[in-house]
């Protein structure tokens, strides 16, 4: 027999298929940032980066999504790792756990270069209050090198809204 509008067929994992109303919600908003400048981290402090999005939900009870990917340069030295980090932010407040690119000790293994996603991180909207995300570069290590968007690289942050 033919579904009903807004259901699937649904495998109910003996082989039999059954229709089912679709669940989830709709996506209510969404935006998203690119960035291409260089920042050479030659420093411990967190440095903001051009990814920066001014966001206001559209309701309180909807589901805010993000997610996006930084691109690293690290190389290590003779005697210590690569190392740079990254983190995402609502205004002043972390909002994510941060992220490290190491590598090894000098020779070869000592450089990577390349993108690294961030997690898609979850949360309630709770208010229609603007807020601002954006991502913070740091070295966390001086005796090594580490560049953020090095070499032509972009990175990229992403919002959704999803209104369940």
């Amino acid at each position: 027999t033919d579904g009903n509008a807004n259901e699937f067929l649904q495998s109910n994992g003996s082989g039999v298929l059954t229709w089912a109303e679709a669940g989830g919600g709709k996506i209510a908003q969404y935006k998203h940032d690119y960035d291409s400048a260089s920042i050479g981290l030659s420093n411990t402090s967190w440095t903001d980066t051009n990814l920066s999005i001014a966001f206001t939900p559209t309701s309180a009870s909807n589901r805010i999504l993000l997610k996006g990917m930084v691109q690293v340069y690290v190389n290590g030295e003779p005697s210590y790792h690569g190392n740079m980090e990254y983190k995402v932010l609502n205004g002043s407040s972390d909002i994510m756990e941060t992220y490290s690119a190491y590598t090894g000790y000098g020779g070869n293994e000592a450089n990577w270069n390349g993108m690294l996603p961030f997690n898609v991180y979850e949360t309630n909207a709770s208010n229609t209050n603007e807020r601002t995300y954006k991502v913070q570069v740091r070295n966390s290590d001086t005796n090594s090198g580490a560049h953020y968007n090095q070499y032509g690289g972009y990175s990229a942050l992403e919002i959704w809204e999803i209104d369940y």
